[in-house]
């Protein structure tokens, strides 16, 4: 093995699916909702748009950007709200994550282990993860700036 062969991702073995069908390269479904606890409900909500896109799901990725536009709108409301009137919204976060995952995160999860199981190809986390990382920082920056505008 080359060393720039660890740092591929993982592939399986059996790149076939229950369905006939080729797999295409996915980002793990129960590791993008994982993941949305650290980096929002936008960031997992992203991920599976682009995996049901990846898979034809036209309605799937249609459901998953929605909640992504609509999670983005909510977390704008309550960040405005609580800088400019001081109502705490400390809540809205974990709200989102769990209306996404309960209405449409899950459906993904089960649809791939339906599809694939676990044999299918992944696609690497790196780019996934600096730009939650970069979003989490300009959500930072965005705040201070209000925050700033509003002393």
């Amino acid at each position: 093995m080359s060393s720039d062969e660890r740092y591929l991702p993982p592939q399986s073995e059996d790149l076939g699916s229950r369905t006939g069908q080729e797999a295409p390269a996915l980002w793990n479904p129960n590791a993008a909702a994982c993941w949305s606890l650290l980096f929002s409900p936008i960031f997992g909500a992203a991920l599976h748009m682009f995996n049901a896109r990846a898979m034809g799901d036209a309605e799937l990725e249609k459901l998953n950007k929605g909640f992504m536009w609509g999670t983005l709108a909510v977390l704008v409301i309550a960040i405005l709200l609580a800088i400019f009137s001081g109502i705490k919204a400390n809540f809205v976060g974990i709200a989102a994550l769990g209306a996404w995952y309960g209405a449409v995160g899950r459906k993904q999860v089960a649809l791939v282990k339906e599809r694939y199981g676990s044999n299918y190809p992944r696609r690497s986390w790196g780019k996934p993860i600096l730009f939650g990382i970069l979003g989490i920082v300009a959500l930072y920056v965005c705040i201070f700036i209000l925050l700033f505008i509003a002393s």
